[in-house]
């Protein structure tokens, strides 16, 4: 994995810890990351994660997608904003949905993330807007079952399509 910036790369390279630290368990995937921005984004709670350069949160309080999306923004301090997780790789899909089933264990619930068809059924985009550059729909996914048309987690570090209205957590990423 290469890394841009002052970023800095885990796996096999000694610096393994500093990714399962901000992860919270032990990973196998690649990680980059900026040790003063780890620090500064582990520091806002045990809710905010730092992967692959990029602080995110788990918003534990239900939300529909819409206010998911509006509860995002003010999750990163003054300084910053945010959105929900827009998934554009494998390693940092992964690691972030894991990351947020540990935070709400024992519970096993769905949880919003920033990839909708709202503008038009069937053509899935990121909730900022553009195509979406990586996917993981789980078996059978995309069904547009009750037509759902905003993103959500689902089984392991897959995604469904789901009913926008219904509230559920939610991924957070800053921008």
């Amino acid at each position: 994995m290469d890394c841009a910036g002052n970023l800095k790369c885990g796996q096999g390279n000694g610096l393994d810890d500093n990714c399962n630290t901000s992860l919270g368990f032990p990973s196998d995937y690649d990680c980059c990351y900026d040790p003063k921005s780890d620090a500064e984004c582990l520091a806002k709670g045990s809710n905010h994660t730092y992967i692959n350069g990029i602080c995110f949160f788990v918003a534990m309080d239900l939300f529909n997608y819409t206010d998911a999306m509006v509860n995002c923004q003010t999750q990163f301090g003054s300084n910053n904003t945010g959105k929900l997780f827009e998934p554009r790789d494998r390693s940092t899909n992964d690691q972030v949905i894991q990351f947020a089933k540990q935070m709400i264990l024992p519970s096993t619930s769905k949880m919003h993330i920033g990839i909708n068809d709202m503008a038009t059924e069937g053509t899935w985009q990121y909730a900022t807007g553009g195509d979406l550059v990586y996917t993981n729909w789980g078996l059978g996914q995309p069904d547009n079952h009750a037509n759902g048309d905003c993103g959500q987690t689902w089984t392991g570090t897959t995604w469904d399509d789901s009913i926008c209205n219904q509230k559920k957590r939610s991924i957070c990423e800053m921008i």
